[in-house]
């Protein structure tokens, strides 16, 4: 297998321990000269791919002991975090769960371990040449529905163009 290359690598330590780990995107804004969410997003994804990458993320997580254990251990400790406040001038630790805080652990966890299933977002460019305004509701809802099933189906984010009714 080849060697990483200076931006690989600086995208997976950017990855496991930059300001949001975990975060592809942020990790390709931070490495890559990107303008646009989508492109970061898209540069992430392929980079999350990449055996290559996959092995350079694990090494830096093992050079510092982001052990599969240690993390283990981790989550533990943040699934059973309870609200801290003060009062009168003393930290106190209450007995009420803080289920924001349990909540984020687990999601940066699923997020460096790969297991983390962001919301899917598409984009769907269509192309009708037809007489819209003619067109009675339901089918027009009939249309956007079958469109917006193909689309669902293709599930590969490039966009779909779609002519309809051209004469």
């Amino acid at each position: 297998m080849k060697k990483p290359t200076k931006k690989q690598k600086d995208f997976a330590k950017e990855y496991v321990l930059g300001e949001e780990p975990g975060n592809g995107t942020k990790a390709a804004f931070s490495t890559y000269n990107v303008k646009s969410k989508v492109n970061a997003g898209n540069i992430a994804r392929t980079n999350l791919n990449k055996p290559i990458i996959q092995k350079e993320i694990q090494e830096i997580m093992e050079a510092h002991n982001l052990t599969d254990d240690f993390l283990f251990q981790r989550v533990k400790e943040g699934l059973d975090a309870n609200i801290v406040s003060e009062y009168k001038g003393e930290v106190v630790e209450t007995s009420v769960p803080d289920r924001n805080l349990r909540h984020k652990y687990t999601q940066d966890l699923l997020k460096v371990k790969g297991l983390y299933a962001p919301e899917r977002k598409e984009n769907l460019n269509l192309t009708i040449a037809t007489d819209l305004e003619a067109m009675p509701v339901e089918d027009f809802k009939k249309l956007v529905k079958e469109l917006l099933d193909e689309s669902t189906s293709s599930r590969n984010n490039q966009k779909v163009e779609t002519r309809q009714g051209q004469e």
